[in-house]
């Protein structure tokens, strides 16, 4: 159909200009995600930090069980913030929508 009505030409300008716009936003969408993953891991290790130093200061002794344990605990927490709180609010989103929609 395209050929036969000569939109050769136009069409494929309209794909490649829908292609740019695509390449665009995945490139965006990357940047946010590594940008969101860097911060991640640098807020687990800063948070778990934070907590074994204010952990010596109120005079507690520090051992390796403590330490390593504490590690593996906000680890698990990262783990399920990083994961389920995103998954959680976009899941808000779409139902808000869809509640929208409805009314």
């Amino acid at each position: 159909v395209i050929k036969t009505y000569a939109w050769e030409k136009p069409f494929s300008k309209i794909v490649s200009f829908t292609r740019k716009v695509e390449i665009k936003e995945i490139k965006k969408s990357s940047y946010f995600r590594g940008l969101y993953l860097s911060v991640m891991v640098f807020t687990e290790r800063t948070t778990l930090f934070f907590a074994l130093i204010s952990f010596v200061l109120m005079n507690n002794p520090m051992s390796a069980e403590i330490s390593f344990a504490s590690a593996t605990y906000f680890n698990l927490l990262q783990m399920t913030v990083a994961i389920c709180l995103p998954q959680a609010l976009i899941l808000c989103g779409e139902a808000l929508i869809s509640i929208k929609r409805l009314e």
